[in-house]
């Protein structure tokens, strides 16, 4: 596995990340709500609104490359809201439970903590797969209201070194 920063993604996989996230099947899948899968834009309006947030330092996003360069999905971190939040999608279900989302989550974990000094990341768990949750509070999310969350001691407790 391989991740390519937003900056450096190829126009097949902004193309790919922009219709797994407006895949109605993916959206049910994750929790995504179906307003915004209505409000779906243009591929380069999503390209703008992105970078837009990108370069504001709103978003830090990564193309999860499988080893035959095939696009997996992605890993997002956002934070429009105050603290980062992690969103990782894996497209083939096939790809599901085999660490491959762990794997990119971990390595956007280490950004926002030791390149942006975060305090916390954060994740909700929505959609209608229950494993999930399980595997955020195995890898040291804790539940806190109607999300889980990651504080910095945890991650330097239990990521930090392994995440390299």
């Amino acid at each position: 596995m391989k991740l390519v920063p937003l900056d450096e993604m190829t126009p097949e996989q902004w193309y790919r990340a922009w219709k797994t996230m407006f895949d109605p099947a993916m959206a049910e899948h994750v929790g995504i709500s179906p307003e915004i899968l209505a409000a779906k834009p243009h591929l380069e309006d999503f390209y703008s609104n992105i970078m837009g947030a990108y370069q504001q330092g709103r978003y830090r996003a990564w193309a999860i490359i499988g080893s035959g360069g095939d696009f997996k999905g992605y890993t997002l971190l956002d934070r429009t809201v105050g603290e980062w939040e992690i969103t990782t999608v894996l497209l083939d279900p096939q790809d599901w439970g085999r660490g491959l989302g762990a794997r990119a989550s971990l390595r956007a974990g280490r950004w926002a903590f030791e390149e942006d000094n975060a305090e916390w990341v954060v994740a909700f768990t929505q959609g209608k797969d229950p494993t999930v949750a399980d595997q955020l509070k195995r890898g040291g999310f804790r539940p806190l209201m109607n999300f889980l969350v990651m504080d910095r001691a945890t991650w330097n407790a239990r990521w930090r070194a392994r995440s390299k």
